[in-house]
């Protein structure tokens, strides 16, 4: 593997690191990878490295990991891409979810150059028949459940509203605002619906997917698996389990699909000096979001498909008519908005609320501290912009 003459500083600086924490037989590991040609006993020795340094990632909080270890997974990630390994497209897609900074543009590189291509049955399948594979249909069978009262309305509807007036009437007072006509000039509105489109650009792509009712409920768990098998198994199948990719940074991670979206000029404004977070989320109908509320402002960009939210005002929570979890989930109501339970719950009955129906091209705007539950009234691709001067993870 050849890096750059920068690339070599980083790799001392990485094992200096590592020899710091210990791992003084992987250190040597390393060495002799990075001077070692690409054979059998190349792939061998990476394959240690990846795991090695994955089982570190994986062990206790990840949070408190070492960021060394992150480094370390990537380097071990170019090197199985550098010898030629099998899976190699998996640990360098790994290397983007939990890799370090350190060595993401030789990642970047490697994933530009190794992308393979879907399968020959799987696309002859797909362009024999092509209806088969048009997101945004609704369920074969019973329609999605909603929270009880659902259809009261509420938000305010308005078509491309100049910046000066969003800032205005709902940036500065915290007003919720359903946005028509900001999306026009996304080619995804074309693209997306076909899924060959997203098997042509990620099919074999490893991603996070999130299977279950939502990531409260018992039993949820995530697995990695290619984008491929997400369509096949969740998107376009209605299966045993239910499988969501959310809140992830595809389009980060696949600059073909990043093509197909522009950041919407309304998150220029009190943007601080963090870019827009942007993630992606892609489902089948019936998908759902708990009650939650982010720090940050959000634009919820409907896509493809349709989706039903119901918001709170941040004061329904703070009164505790919303019934928040205490210490890391105090953003995720106990309510479950679907069938609340009036004995456990008693003053969630009251608490005011506003429906929106999100279709194709629109774009919500969800105040920060805003609650807000969502559910997926068909198979959905949603794209979501958090910014604001308090960066932090939440959930769409």
């Amino acid at each position: 593997m050849t890096l750059p003459g920068e690339g070599h500083a980083r790799v001392a600086s990485l094992l200096a690191s590592l020899q710091a924490l210990g791992a003084h037989s992987l250190v040597r590991l390393f060495q002799r990878s990075l001077r070692a040609r690409p054979d059998a006993a190349g792939c061998r020795d990476a394959a240690v490295l990846c795991d090695a340094a994955w089982e570190k990632l994986h062990t206790g909080d990840w949070r408190v990991v070492a960021v060394a270890w992150r480094d370390a997974y990537s380097l071990a990630a170019l090197l199985r891409h550098a010898c030629g390994c099998e899976g190699s497209l998996r640990a360098l897609d790994l290397a983007t979810l939990v890799g370090g900074d350190a060595f993401r543009r030789e990642v970047d590189d490697a994933l530009r150059t190794a992308e393979q291509p879907l399968p020959k049955r799987l696309r002859a399948d797909a362009d024999a028949c092509p209806g088969a594979w048009l997101l945004g249909r609704p369920p074969a069978g019973a329609p999605v459940p909603l929270p009880p009262g659902a259809g009261a309305g509420g938000v305010l509807r308005t078509h491309l509203p100049s910046l000066e007036a969003f800032l205005q009437d709902h940036l500065a007072p915290a007003v919720p605002l359903l946005l028509t006509g900001a999306l026009d000039c996304w080619p995804a509105l074309e693209r997306w619906p076909d899924a060959r489109h997203w098997l042509e650009a990620a099919g074999e792509r490893t991603v996070p997917v999130e299977v279950g009712v939502h990531y409260l409920a018992e039993g949820w768990r995530q697995e990695l698996m290619p984008l491929r098998r997400l369509m096949q198994e969740h998107v376009l199948a209605s299966g045993p389990e239910r499988g969501y990719l959310a809140q992830h940074g595809l389009l980060q991670q696949v600059p073909a699909l990043r093509a197909d979206v522009a950041t919407p000029d309304y998150c220029s404004l009190c943007a601080g000096d963090e870019p827009p977070a942007c993630n992606v989320w892609l489902g089948p109908a019936g998908t759902v979001t708990p009650l939650h509320h982010d720090p940050q402002h959000n634009l919820l960009c409907q896509v493809v498909g349709r989706k039903h939210v119901r918001l709170y005002a941040p004061g329904a929570g703070g009164d505790g008519a919303l019934y928040p979890h205490g210490g890391r989930m105090a953003n995720s109501s106990r309510v479950d908005a679907l069938a609340p339970d009036a004995a456990r719950f008693p003053l969630f009955a009251a608490a005011p609320f506003v429906d929106c129906e999100l279709a194709p091209g629109d774009a919500l705007y969800i105040p920060p501290r805003w609650w807000h539950f969502v559910t997926a009234l068909t198979s959905s691709a949603s794209v979501s912009f958090w910014w604001g001067p308090t960066a932090t993870d939440g959930a769409a």
